[in-house]
């Protein structure tokens, strides 16, 4: 079976490299980076190097303005009907190259669903060390069959959907970013109208590993951390 994967960007240039490597070196068919000039919400940046580096690393790239995730990755998942799977992941989300060929190997295995969600998630906040426990009650589609299945409503599917085993990890950075990262991240991700305004001062800035309840929209979905770092290739 033929795999492709869709990487979604907006300005990602400080992990766009690192996210395309892990894809590439996992062994993947083609890899597509549908790069959006503007951004769901917010103030509009200068375009950064993130489509030069997609290009240099070999990648495809297909720019346009979309007004939400559903839009831009069911254009990509149109580019790439001729594969058997897509992966979806976004620049701050990894798979072990161990994890990678363990999904593929049980989806072309099962085969029974057009779409499969991931059931585990380290989601890890400030540094690479500190994961989310107990973790996030949120278990995305990341895999798709281009041909029977698409987006909707961001990390969901129009059809029905498996689950992928639990001891496949996807390793989720959203949260490790300087001050400055999580600023135009709280500004301009798909979730910016829902996040308590006064969530960068008075959650972010003064967050300690101690903090309790701490989620931007809903604060019980960040109950607390513990120490368990990711692989050393993540960190």
């Amino acid at each position: 079976m033929n795999w492709a994967t869709i990487t979604i960007a907006y300005n990602e240039e400080d992990k766009i490299y690192q996210a395309l490597q892990n894809r590439m070196d996992a062994g993947y068919d083609t890899n597509l980076v549908m790069l959006s000039d503007k951004p769901f919400y917010g103030k509009d940046y200068p375009a950064d190097d993130t489509e030069d580096i997609a290009i240099d690393m070999g990648a495809d790239v297909i720019k346009g303005i979309w007004s939400q995730d559903d839009p831009m990755l069911n254009c990509g998942l149109a580019t790439l009907k001729s594969f058997d799977w897509v992966l979806f992941l976004a620049p701050d989300e990894f798979l072990t190259i161990k994890d990678h060929k363990k999904l593929r190997r049980f989806v072309e295995q099962d085969g029974n669903f057009p779409a499969y969600a991931i059931p585990t998630m380290n989601t890890y906040f400030k540094e690479p060390k500190w994961r989310i426990e107990p973790r996030e009650d949120y278990q995305p589609i990341i895999v798709i069959n281009p041909k029977e299945s698409k987006f909707r409503d961001i990390r969901s599917v129009t059809t029905d959907f498996g689950w992928l085993p639990e001891d496949i990890i996807l390793h989720h950075y959203s949260w490790v970013r300087t001050d400055e990262q999580v600023k135009r991240k709280l500004e301009n991700f798909s979730h910016a109208m829902q996040v308590d305004p006064n969530w960068y001062d008075k959650v972010w800035k003064t967050w300690t590993p101690e903090t309790k309840n701490f989620h931007p929209m809903i604060p019980s979905q960040y109950r607390s951390v513990v120490n368990d770092p990711p692989p050393e290739m993540f960190l």
